[in-house]
């Protein structure tokens, strides 16, 4: 995490669009880490986002 290259923003969203979490960064934040409770109707399925101000959109699907 610097001024130049930095997390920007983390989210996680069940398979249904329901956003389950999220939480914006800071250049000057030590590093770019969260964690969220998934609820029991998430569903099978829920994707974790990441954007870099970088590196643009990234995405990952968990299957539960």
């Amino acid at each position: 995490m610097s001024e130049i290259h930095y997390i920007v923003r983390h989210s996680l969203v069940a398979e249904d669009g329901t956003v389950i979490g999220a939480i914006t960064f800071a250049p000057d934040d030590k590093e770019a880490v969260s964690t969220y409770e998934l609820f029991k109707n998430a569903g099978s399925r829920v994707y974790a986002t990441s954007f870099c101000n970088q590196h643009d959109f990234w995405l990952t699907e968990f299957i539960l």
